[in-house]
């Protein structure tokens, strides 16, 4: 999967600017999220993995066996599963993260992606992606679902061609997870979402910046 983080700009992407415009509403960084929960979309990030495999159904071919998710199946579950093929889902290899695609994701009238990166066995952090246009809706119910953000900042976005467009990064700052909702991350018309654990976010910059020290030896 593409790593909607890097900073290596396409034609189509954009920059950020994270300065907040001048009169926009900064809430409190130290405002409490009184609703932050324990899992979500039912995965526990920080613990092992569990989500289980969608079931499949094979369907007619003469010459090759076809297998697709058996939805009137997965429409009758309570919660999420997995897609299990590696066209879809980025299954692990050796020591390498996997990406999960999560199905029977809640219906908020606008389609996403869900993935669940999984490491070594371990739910590290959840990530959604959809189109800009949608960003509203889903921004709408989080807001519902888990209360107020503890901080929002507006910003523009640029990408390489001069256009500017507003773009907010809205945030749910927790004691165990965070939610960050980028409008306008690496291209103009797709929106992300990443939902974090916080002491496996705190040791992965840790370690990159134990990484990037011992590299500046080098010189």
């Amino acid at each position: 999967m593409k790593n909607l983080i890097a900073t290596v700009l396409t034609s189509f992407s954009v920059a950020v600017v994270a300065q907040p415009i001048l009169g926009s509403q900064q809430p409190s960084s130290e405002r409490v999220w009184e609703k932050e929960p324990e899992a979500f979309l039912g995965v526990r990030l920080g613990e092992p993995f569990a989500v289980l495999a969608c079931p499949m159904k094979a369907l007619p071919s003469k010459f090759v066996r076809i297998e697709s998710i058996d939805y009137d199946v997965v429409m009758k579950m309570d919660g999420v599963c997995f897609h299990p093929s590696s066209e879809i889902s980025r299954l692990p290899k050796g020591n390498a993260p996997g990406d999960y695609r999560l199905v029977n994701v809640p219906q908020i009238g606008v389609g996403y992606k869900a993935y669940v990166r999984v490491k070594s066995g371990v739910s590290e952090k959840i990530f959604l992606e959809l189109a800009q246009p949608d960003f509203a809706v889903l921004l709408d119910a989080f807001t519902q679902r888990y209360g107020p953000p503890t901080n929002v900042e507006l910003g523009v976005a640029k990408n390489l061609a001069g256009a500017q467009m507003g773009s907010q990064t809205v945030q749910w700052l927790g004691r165990k997870l965070s939610i960050r909702m980028y409008e306008r991350l690496t291209k103009m018309n797709e929106s992300y979402v990443e939902i974090s654990n916080n002491e496996i976010e705190s040791a992965d910059r840790a370690s990159t910046r134990a990484k990037r020290a011992t590299e500046v030896q080098k010189f």
